[in-house]
């Protein structure tokens, strides 16, 4: 792999392996309780951001390889999807397939969180320098993406609902919400 994309997919596996020993120490109680009635649980952010990482693969092996072409346009949406994420504005989830139904147990979902990494990690392993510059990955809002852009984005989405992850766990002890 690239350097630059194995710095990029170790950083991103790190957090994903510190938010891991964070929520095995949480009870299945904890992990379902949902802040309020259309706020999602802990399982379900987690979902959420393995479906996430799953459909910007997917529909970037639609059009894996193609060059990229010099957009402004898409250099704008990548960076206001970047602030908006770096700045936890809600907003409604852009691609109704990567909304959670909240159904899986965590065993589950770190099982299917383990293959999807796998398989991003086995897609980027494929990249050469020439490629660096080709579309391995798509995006709803920003469109195409590039290797690195799409490793980036991957990091922004993490960290954004590993705060959300933190914020239900505080709204839990402090007992301000309900649980249906």
């Amino acid at each position: 792999m690239i350097a630059k994309l194995r710095n990029l997919y170790e950083d991103l596996e790190y957090r994903r392996y510190a938010l891991i020993e964070e929520l095995e120490l949480c009870s299945n109680a904890v992990l379902r309780f949902r802040p309020g009635p259309d706020r999602w649980s802990i399982l379900m952010v987690v979902e959420h951001m393995i479906m996430g990482e799953r459909g910007v693969r997917l529909k970037g092996a639609e059009i894996l390889g193609e060059q990229i072409e010099a957009d402004p346009q898409s250099e704008k949406l990548f960076k206001m999807v970047i602030e908006i994420l770096d700045k936890d504005v809600p907003v409604d989830v852009p691609d109704p397939s990567i909304e959670p139904v909240g159904n899986k147990d965590l065993p589950d979902l770190l099982k299917l969180w383990d293959t999807e990494r796998e398989k991003l990690g086995n897609l980027l392993e494929t990249v050469t320098p020439a490629d660096v510059g080709k579309v391995v990955a798509r995006h709803t809002v920003t469109g195409p993406l590039d290797p690195v852009r799409t490793l980036e984005l991957a990091l922004a989405h993490f960290e954004t609902h590993h705060r959300q992850i933190r914020r239900i766990l505080k709204d839990k002890k402090s007992g301000a919400a309900i649980n249906p």
